[in-house]
């Protein structure tokens, strides 16, 4: 993780769901010896209540404008379908100020129009996040500078993977990790269901099912191997699991994921045109 630099003396964040709160919680632990000062507003009170506890010295403010007057960066967590009236609004707030935007699908451009700013970075984190294993696209904004890279790499390295790509490529991210999570809490379900099935106990099946999908994860990153050899190396000719494979290609396993991201990616575009 790249925490060498220290992250804004003041983070704001505009909105306070999950992930806002995933962020903000992940950069103070990270950050624990020399932690900002975090302000944030939501208009739902429950949403607020939850930021509070999860971020415990976090300051609420009573509008978006004050949290804009108080931070350094401010990292936009609204939806996709209320980014621009909230960024219309912000116009004269923001001040030029770093702006990190984690809405998905909208590009950097209109954000520059709607808030008159070209200080501006576009991240897509994911859920898992929320435990520090999460995955973070970004792609920089025109205003940006070495610095703002470097802070925007520090802020969400403190997440988990933090990878920079061109801003087409992030509709990309959007689909492959994004979206991923939810691919593979259907791949459990399914692996919990099977073991069901076959005789075991639904909460036995279920453990198992998430640690066989660690397990392999962990095999896949620390040994390096290509996920092909790794899965040749647990494949007998005649055995158990070329039988489950033959099942998986019958069934297009492969061509629904490949399609699932293809389809999420899209998606991701489209809510860019038509919000814009």
């Amino acid at each position: 993780m790249n925490l060498t630099m220290a992250p804004p003396a003041n983070l704001g964040f505009v909105g306070a769901g999950r992930m806002a709160q995933a962020i903000a919680g992940g950069v103070m632990k990270a950050f624990s010896d020399r932690p900002p000062t975090i302000f944030f507003s939501d208009p739902s009170d429950a949403a607020a209540q939850v930021f509070s506890t999860e971020v415990p010295d976090a300051v609420r403010c009573s509008s978006n404008e004050e949290v804009c007057n108080s931070a350094d960066t401010i990292i936009l967590a609204v939806k996709p379908q209320g980014l621009k009236n909230v960024s219309t609004a912000l116009a004269e707030a923001n001040q030029k100020k770093l702006i990190i935007s984690i809405a998905a699908g909208i590009p950097i451009a209109p954000l520059q129009s709607w808030l008159q700013n070209d200080r501006i970075i576009r991240v897509m984190p994911n859920t898992p996040c929320l435990v520090s294993e999460g995955v973070s696209g970004f792609t920089m904004g025109p205003g940006t500078s070495p610095l703002d890279r470097n802070l925007c790499e520090a802020l969400f390295s403190s997440l988990g993977v933090c990878v920079e790509v061109t801003e087409p490529q992030l509709d990309a991210i959007t689909g492959l990790s994004g979206s991923g999570p939810a691919y593979v809490f259907a791949m459990i379900e399914s692996l919990s269901d099977g073991g069901v099935l076959v005789g075991l106990p639904r909460e036995v099946a279920t453990k198992v099912a998430i640690q066989t999908l660690i397990g392999s994860a962990k095999l896949a990153l620390q040994t390096d191997h290509h996920p092909a050899i790794l899965r040749e190396q647990v494949t007998s000719p005649g055995g158990t699991t070329a039988r489950g494979l033959k099942e998986l290609e019958d069934h297009s396993f492969r061509a629904a994921i490949i399609s699932a991201v293809r389809a999420s990616s899209e998606r991701a575009a489209e809510l860019g045109t038509q919000i814009v």
